[in-house]
C-alpha cells in the first residue's frame, strides 16, 4: 500500500480511475467532485469500499 502522502496524491489526481475500478462503472464529473468534497482523504474514502473494491483499488495503485 502506498505512503498517505502518496494516497493523497493520487486520490486527487487520479480519483476517476479509482472509483472506475472500485465500482465498475465510469461517473461524471459532478459526481467526482462530489466524492472529493464528500471523502477529502483517500483513507476516509477506501474505508467505505468493500474487499473486492478495495482489491481492485489496490491493483490500480501498485501499477
Amino acid at each position: 500500500m502506498p505512503t498517505p502522502d502518496q494516497c493523497k496524491a493520487t486520490y486527487h489526481g487520479g480519483i476517476g480511475s479509482l472509483r472506475r475500478a472500485a465500482y465498475q462503472r465510469e461517473f461524471i464529473m459532478l459526481e467526482m467532485g462530489k466524492c472529493k468534497t464528500k471523502f477529502p482523504e483517500f483513507d476516509q474514502w477506501y474505508a467505505t469500499l468493500n474487499a473486492d473494491q478495495r482489491k481492485r483499488v489496490d491493483e490500480v495503485l501498485v501499477n
